[in-house]
């Protein structure tokens, strides 16, 4: 099973990775130029951190596991609205 954690600075998602790193699961740390890149606004704006797709899907998974990055988040983004509208 694989588990993505995302949100907000200062949630609390770095103290909580740690802590199951501690407990013996396999952490990644997507914020990090090894699996992140820049992209300025092409106006000159603030721009954004981006996942690299080409590190992301070296992240274990079996072959009928793998799919692309914009289909798991799109999933990933249906959950979230579906979480929502159930409360």
């Amino acid at each position: 099973m694989r588990i993505l954690v995302t949100g907000m600075s200062g949630t609390g998602k770095s103290s909580a990775l740690v802590e199951l790193g501690r407990r013996g699961l396999r952490i990644v740390d997507t914020d990090s130029t090894e699996w992140s890149e820049w992209f300025p606004d092409a106006d000159g704006g603030r721009g954004e951190w981006r996942w690299r797709e080409d590190r992301m899907a070296e992240l274990p998974a079996t072959a009928d596991e793998r799919r692309p990055l914009e289909e798991v988040v799109a999933d990933l983004v249906a959950i979230g609205q579906e979480s929502r509208s159930t409360r």
